[in-house]
């Protein structure tokens, strides 16, 4: 109900790290841009993901933020598969030569904050660390 001085409000590095990046599988290849009618743009069709990267322009010419509001709205989030070939190899692919990796990234964030390895979480947890 108010200001406690002695509560810590910094956020645990193993979440920052790594729990948080969990949103990334949940991401879909395709920028999806629906019409007032909440079907495919007729005149703006969905677009990989890469290609929506440093792209401002796209939306004052085509058609402009609705569409994409619109499509963010009436996707579902992707499920299973693991992360997405749009943000594994063409991650800013257009401001770049070679596209970066997102997972290799989230995969090095968690190193270069010294997070602990998945079994050891598993353990801390109360299940058995997994042996294959």
């Amino acid at each position: 109900s108010g200001y406690n001085s002695s509560i810590n409000p910094n956020v645990a590095a193993s979440f920052s790290g790594a729990a948080f990046r969990f949103g990334h599988v949940t991401i879909h290849p395709m920028v999806r841009r629906l019409d007032e009618n909440w079907n495919d743009h007729p005149e703006y069709p969905s677009d990989f993901l890469h290609k929506a990267f440093f792209s401002p322009w796209r939306i004052v010419d085509e058609g402009g933020v609705d569409p994409l509001i619109r499509g963010l709205i009436g996707n579902f989030a992707k499920l299973g598969d693991g992360m997405v070939d749009e943000l594994r190899e063409k991650l800013f692919k257009l401001q770049n030569n070679i596209g970066f990796d997102l997972s290799s990234i989230n995969i090095h964030r968690a190193r270069d904050h010294g997070l602990r390895l998945y079994n050891d979480w598993l353990v801390f947890c109360g299940f058995d660390a997994v042996k294959s």
